[in-house]
């Protein structure tokens, strides 16, 4: 069977708000098909909140953490970038999959370090749309993008 590395800036379980819902699902379906490795942060604004409702991990995928469980980094974390190498060594995956454009440093970095591409499946284009952000928040966020966007497979 063969693998894929989904990298997330955060632990997404459980999934409680949209984008952790939409991770959940891609893995779920994805692992049905491939073995699935959750390469994710160790950082998450929900958990604590969200102590009470359960958590079930799903069948056949490997979750890997990655210190360190601060907010900052989802932006740069080097931890994800060294489990994420180690996994790739080992395992040799077909396809490196970014969830969240906050994980674009650690999945750029991995393609940069192992030649396995990368897709970048979401984009926080809304946030800039709809004026949630300053503007120059707003066009750091369109140059990551672009970066991003330009060296994905």
């Amino acid at each position: 069977m063969e693998t894929i590395v989904v990298i997330s800036p955060y632990d997404v379980m459980p999934p409680v708000t949209g984008g952790y819902v939409r991770t959940h699902n891609i893995v779920r379906h994805l692992s049905r098909r491939y073995h699935v490795i959750l390469l994710h942060g160790s950082y998450s604004s929900y958990k604590a909140r969200c102590s009470h409702i359960p958590v079930s991990r799903i069948e056949g995928v490997e979750y890997v953490a990655a210190d360190p469980p601060h907010r900052f980094a989802q932006v740069l974390n080097i931890g994800l970038v060294r489990k994420g190498r180690g996994i790739i060594k080992a395992r040799r995956p077909k396809v490196i999959l970014n969830e969240f454009i906050w994980s674009g440093g650690a999945a750029l970095s991995l393609h940069a370090l192992t030649g396995i591409p990368y897709i970048l499946d979401q984009q926080n284009v809304e946030f800039l749309r709809l004026g949630r952000s300053s503007p120059m928040l707003g066009w750091l966020t369109k140059q990551w993008e672009m970066a991003l966007c330009h060296n994905a497979e």
